[in-house]
């Protein structure tokens, strides 16, 4: 409270100038540490706000294929504009191998993988648990009305660059929260 006074007694004599320099070399840290809050709270919101949420996802486990392409020509082909400010299709490349696993495992178990694509050795992994629907509930060709569909030679395959020198089979997970989007999905690449 003194303080105050005193602080007030001095600053009366002093112009405007005078008392924005006081307040400054006194204040300076303060303000200085309230603007970065002020300025991380708010980038905080933007990052969040601005967050698309998944339409789709895939994961591709094993071969090579360009992510990014696949995502953006899935996203135009299944996603309205207006689906496309609030929504996204996520395509992610992680190898069947090592700690990868972990990942591909939590993914699963998340509910943040829709559609698998993978090698023999990855798609048994997951089929011997019953993580992967029958594809007989989605209206497919009969070509594709297996458990397990070879994806190497279709077009859909070929127009991404999915390569592979082993089979890669497409299945859909169990748990999949996006099961419209899916079939949407199998109506575009089966085309």
């Amino acid at each position: 409270m003194e303080q105050r006074k005193k602080a007030r007694e001095m600053m009366k004599g002093m112009t405007g100038k005078e008392k924005a320099e006081y307040i400054w070399e006194y204040y300076k840290y303060g303000f200085i540490a309230g603007a970065f809050v002020i300025g991380l709270i708010i980038y905080t919101i933007v990052l969040v706000s601005s967050r698309l949420e998944p339409a789709l996802n895939v994961v591709i486990t094993s071969g090579a294929a360009d992510t990014q392409a696949i995502s953006t020509r899935l996203e135009d082909s299944l996603l309205t504009q207006e689906q496309k400010r609030d929504y996204e299709v996520v395509v992610r490349h992680i190898p069947f191998e090592g700690e990868q696993i972990q990942a591909i495992v939590a993914l699963i178990s998340a509910a943040q993988v829709d559609v698998f694509i993978g090698n023999e050795v990855a798609f048994s992994a997951f089929y011997s648990n019953d993580d992967f629907l029958d594809l007989s509930q989605f209206h497919l060709p009969e070509a594709m009305l297996k458990d397990k569909y070879v994806v190497n030679f279709t077009p859909f395959a070929q127009e991404f660059g999915i390569t592979s020198d082993e089979p890669l089979y497409l299945a859909v997970v169990a748990n999949s929260p996006h099961i419209e989007m899916v079939q949407k999905f199998f109506d575009y690449i089966s085309e």
